[in-house]
């Protein structure tokens, strides 16, 4: 008898019309429907788990998961555009993460009042008391968080690309990864006063963001969280903040000024490619990660003497940087640090600089540098082209 239906064993069956799946049958594992012409199935009672991707990219309209089921694994839905509308019994306890990952015509989710775990109220998928907000349909123009929310979850508005304002209540802490990256036609945001953490690409490809101010109850920003968005012009960044990630702003092509008061670190290529930042001040700040400015329209930078490590390329390519103030107390210019910063015609370095690494500053426009006394190491085509 069969009781386990193998991962993928109906991958990509296009023209298969129709399934029937035998009622001894306990787990549906990975993939095992995926990219199916199927509109309709039926799930048997016996079934108690659904394993990661099951239907991915299926054409289901609808489906209605049977009492019995205790596990969805993560994007079991996912990518299935036709799918409207689905129901959720009293026994799922466990819902993996972006279960609807890109299901644009989802409208309708309805979870047994009976279930322990998560609610529904006009489609929205929450936990059972509301704390965490789940999933919203992708066509909600507006949307109001309730008061009882303290985390957004993973992908929770991802793609809502007719939603152009919200206000994250003050009840809300975290915003998960993908919160409402791709909602192309948000124009504001206006962030919880106690947020923490913002998470990865959280915002990612809101291409209509205009204006950001981060509360100082924030404490990181993720990898990635603001990437792309493209008519981002202006960023204020609290005095909580102590880590911006990775790529954090990274294309935000129309940033021209970005400030915070206090930070341990920027990511790597956190603000890289920002081709209209002309104006960063940060008086505080531990390290600078490789290629953190790269590619930006900076004028002038001074660097706080917070500040021990500057990565490689931080500031490749800012051709019109003219001014720098070095931190007193950094030892080491790192590769491509300075290389193709045209404009950058005199620098003082710090006395406690002891070794300038290959390409720090090739393609500058130095005329005038100071080589202190304590220098042990140039590297290879330090200052070429200059």
């Amino acid at each position: 008898d069969i009781t386990y239906i193998e991962d993928g064993l109906f991958f990509y069956c296009y023209d298969l019309k129709s399934v029937s799946i035998p009622s001894n049958v306990i787990s549906i594992g990975k993939m095992a429907f995926s990219s199916l012409n199927l509109s309709t199935i039926d799930i048997p009672s016996s079934v108690t788990e659904i394993k990661d991707s099951a239907f991915y990219d299926s054409s289901l309209k609808s489906i209605k998961i049977p009492e019995g089921v205790v596990s969805l694994g993560s994007y079991v839905f996912s990518n299935c555009t036709t799918l409207v509308s689905v129901d959720i019994p009293s026994s799922l306890l466990n819902i993996g993460v972006q279960i609807f990952k890109e299901c644009h015509d989802l409208v309708d989710i309805n979870v047994a009042s009976e279930n322990p775990n998560y609610s529904s109220v006009d489609g929205v998928l929450y936990n059972k008391d509301k704390t965490e907000l789940i999933f919203v349909p992708k066509g909600v123009e507006s949307f109001t968080i309730p008061t009882s929310v303290i985390r957004i979850a993973e992908g929770a508005f991802e793609a809502c690309r007719n939603l152009t304002p919200i206000t994250i209540p003050s009840s809300v802490t975290s915003i998960g990864d993908r919160a409402f990256s791709n909602c192309i036609n948000l124009i504001n945001v206006g962030l919880s006063s106690n947020l923490i953490s913002i998470g990865n690409q959280a915002f990612a490809d809101c291409g209509l963001l205009t204006d950001l101010k981060i509360p100082s109850s924030v404490t990181s920003i993720g990898n990635s969280a603001f990437n792309d968005c493209s008519k981002l012009t202006s960023v204020t960044i609290g005095s909580g903040v102590e880590d911006i990630g990775e790529n954090a702003f990274n294309y935000c092509s129309s940033l021209t000024s970005v400030s915070f008061p206090a930070c341990t670190s920027i990511g790597y290529s956190a603000f890289n490619s920002c081709s209209s930042l002309t104006l960063v001040s940060f008086p505080v700040c531990a390290n600078i990660a490789s290629g953190a400015f790269s590619g930006t329209d900076i004028v002038s930078v001074s660097i706080p003497n917070s500040v021990d490590e500057i990565g490689s390329q931080a500031f490749h390519m800012c051709m019109f940087l003219t001014d720098v103030k070095l931190p007193n107390k950094l030892s080491k210019i790192n590769r491509y640090l300075f290389s193709g910063c045209y404009s950058l015609s005199k620098i003082i370095l710090p006395a406690t600089i002891e070794q300038i690494d290959d390409y720090a500053f090739q393609d500058a426009g130095l005329v005038e540098v100071n080589l202190p006394w304590g220098l042990l190491t140039i590297g290879n085509n330090a200052f070429a082209s200059c």
